[in-house]
């Protein structure tokens, strides 16, 4: 068997070096909270809170939001809300909680638009429940429990309905070529708010930018049918 041409092999090379490398989930929890960050690619990510107390029985356990920084720095567009257990609502229907199955979508973000707070929004690097009221839509789990209608009471009106998370934010991310990574994140509960930082579970180290720009991969692609015409050339001798 011959062996392999020289220049096949360099370029070869060159496409193994060139091969898009994304950044695993990286995940933020604190007692309460989990933030899992997901960069499907260099302008996508996708990121899913989910309230982790059991029982979630008053306000100040409600997950309401989530401020966290990015490095370098990139531009997010909230493009959509997910809420795949749909929602809950613990006012009209005390002393019981109602549950609406999911799941529930909003693409245009903020969820929910006919509410009065409109749901959750992103600012400054901050995601919000009631439009950075802190109140309605905010996180839950089907470990809720119901209490009278007063302040810090989960069937308090003006926080009425929750969503059963986790909930999905998708976002577009521009101003970078490649996946940055997460260097802090803190959780939001309830209205005050209470804000608590988030300890890193899984933080790998961001790739480089080693994707390929499209003149090179012009160049490699005309290198490879440069080499297979010369191997053909070859053969028929």
């Amino acid at each position: 068997m011959k062996p392999m041409p020289r220049v096949l092999t360099l370029t070869l090379a060159l496409l193994l070096c060139s091969t898009p490398v994304f950044a695993a989930p990286i995940t933020y929890t604190t007692t309460g909270g989990k933030a899992d960050f997901d960069f499907l690619s260099a302008s996508s990510l996708q990121l899913t809170l989910t309230n982790t107390y059991n029982p979630v029985d008053d306000l100040g356990k409600v997950l309401t939001g989530l401020a966290f920084t990015l490095s370098p720095s990139a531009t997010l567009t909230l493009t959509s809300v997910i809420s795949s257990n749909g929602s809950v609502d613990c006012h009209v229907s005390y002393p019981s909680c109602a549950f609406t199955a999911g799941p529930l979508t909003d693409n245009s973000a903020p969820f929910f638009p006919n509410d009065s707070n409109n749901g959750w929004t992103f600012a400054s690097n901050l995601l919000s429940a009631g439009a950075g009221s802190y109140k309605d839509h905010g996180i839950v789990n089907s470990t809720i429990v119901p209490g009278p209608s007063s302040n810090g009471n989960t069937s308090n009106d003006p926080h009425n309905p929750f969503l059963n998370g986790p909930v999905e934010f998708d976002f577009t991310v521009s101003g970078v070529d490649f996946p940055p990574g997460v260097t802090a994140a803190s959780f939001y509960f309830g209205t005050g708010p209470t804000i608590v930082e988030g300890n890193c579970q899984t933080c790998p180290d961001p790739p480089q930018n080693n994707v390929p720009e499209p003149p090179t991969l012009l160049l490699l692609g005309s290198s490879l049918v440069g080499v297979g015409a010369f191997a053909w050339r070859r053969r028929d001798r």
